[in-house]
């Protein structure tokens, strides 16, 4: 599977954030935050790839932490950054494809660069070097917490079959991670926790892997 053959997707989240309020920070967030990033803490240097509608870039900013959001959805960067305004929280947010690389940040930029179902949209090879990129900007010790779909999610299998547990269904493309898959990726990270997880988003059942690891 090539990056080129793959659908653009642009429109897809445009229309999905346009709008769109952000909703309550997700439960990954929180568990994220409370280990790794408490309101306790020094204030760390958060990136979160794929904002969307800003609900965990906003919730790590009320922790007091310094937050830079990204998406590649205009759309999603309004939304964001217009809530932060309402909340007046000190959040960096702009528009940027993370899989076009290098990400324009210096090595050991953040402490923390976290991603929630933002990363299981690309190639093998895309991914594989997304996931160097996050090492790099990342300082020794910092953390990457990341949680992608996995085939026990019900989509899974559902419309073209792209590639290996990747599928475009209505111009979307997911890429599947298993739990194998995702350690693979993280090889050059210590890994602190990988799981499969089960759960709800909005009135439909979901199926992820999750992990944090440690930039050694």
């Amino acid at each position: 599977m090539s990056a080129s053959a793959l659908p653009d997707q642009h429109h897809i989240w445009d229309d999905a954030w346009a709008g769109r309020p952000p909703g309550p920070a997700n439960g990954f967030a929180r568990r994220c935050a409370a280990r790794h990033a408490p309101a306790s803490a020094a204030p760390l240097d958060v990136l979160e790839l794929g904002c969307g509608g800003g609900a965990d870039a906003l919730y790590f900013a009320r922790l007091g932490h310094r937050v830079t959001a990204v998406d590649f959805s205009p759309s999603a960067v309004a939304a964001t950054a217009q809530a932060a305004r309402r909340r007046r929280l000190p959040l960096t947010v702009r528009q940027l494809d993370y899989a076009r690389l290098p990400l324009p940040f210096p090595d050991g930029a953040f402490d923390l660069v976290y991603s929630h179902l933002t990363l299981h949209y690309f190639p093998d090879a895309t991914t594989a070097r997304v996931v160097a990129e996050i090492r790099r900007i990342l300082r020794p010790g910092g953390v990457f917490c990341v949680r992608c779909k996995s085939p026990d999610d019900p989509l899974y299998g559902q419309g073209e079959r792209l590639g290996e547990d990747t599928y475009c269904r209505n111009g979307h493309v997911r890429h599947f991670f298993s739990k194998a898959y995702l350690a693979a990726l993280l090889a050059d990270f210590a890994v602190l926790n990988l799981r499969r997880t089960a759960g709800r988003r909005g009135d439909h059942r979901i199926a992820c892997v999750e992990a944090v690891a440690r930039r050694t």
